[in-house]
């Protein structure tokens, strides 16, 4: 397996950045999402391969970062940076089980954020725009009440947006509720409830390639969920 020349190795584990056209890694980083989370946890392959592609959208800059060891893909992260946002969003993440609890995720996600807040600084936006210069949150939908997402909770200082999030039912993948977690990265403070319905738009439309999201009847039951009035100690950010 061949890997750039910027490869950092810790303990024998090589981390590295893979292209779109770098097929055979890419197609071994599908497999093991699908081993690791299941593959109806995963697009479909065809899907897949747009996700990666720089080409598919200018507003969504994918990433995707592998681990390996002994040339055999132990870990993987894919995200992406939004452009008309901002902000960057891991897609997925998995690590094999005998690579766990070793640090490689940590590892994975950090030089992913590393990656995502360099494409935000080389963004063609208006340089009075501070977005183009800072990558203000990463997102992530989150299983809820997971280790993961308490992890980011407690040791990331990030928010879970208060609202009923659904996975939306699209490229392969069926409905399913999430947590929306925003991490501040340059941010100081949670995303507004208008910059959250925003971000969900623009996850629905770009993301996940979905047209009409305006008439889409789960966009909608998102959005009327983080506008709904709250009652007493409801409806506030958890973190």
């Amino acid at each position: 397996m061949a890997h750039p020349s910027d490869v950092s190795t810790v303990a024998g584990l090589q981390l590295f950045e893979a292209g779109q056209n770098e097929t055979p890694i890419v197609l071994q980083a599908y497999a093991l999402l699908c081993d690791v989370m299941g593959a109806d946890r995963v697009e479909d392959i065809d899907s897949f391969l747009r996700t990666v592609s720089t080409s598919t959208d200018d507003a969504v800059v994918p990433t995707l970062v592998c681990a390996a060891f002994d040339d055999r893909i132990q870990g993987v992260v894919l995200g992406a940076y939004l452009s008309n946002l901002g902000v960057g969003m891991i897609l997925y993440s998995s690590v094999r089980v005998p690579f766990r609890r070793r640090g490689v995720y940590s590892l994975l996600r950090s030089r992913l954020i590393a990656l995502l807040k360099s494409t935000g600084r080389r963004g063609k936006v208006a340089e009075s725009d501070e977005r183009g210069i800072q990558m203000q949150y990463l997102i992530s939908e989150l299983e809820p009440d997971s280790e993961l997402s308490k992890t980011y909770l407690r040791r990331w200082g990030a928010y879970v947006a208060p609202c009923e999030y659904e996975q939306p039912a699209a490229q392969g993948l069926p409905r399913r509720k999430m947590d929306l977690v925003f991490q501040p990265i340059a941010a100081h403070s949670p995303p507004s409830r208008d910059q959250i319905a925003v971000a969900v738009r623009e996850i629905y439309q770009r993301v996940y390639r979905m047209g009409e999201v305006g008439r889409n009847v789960q966009f909608r039951r998102v959005v009327e969920s983080l506008h709904a009035d709250a009652g007493p100690g409801q409806g506030a950010y958890t973190t």
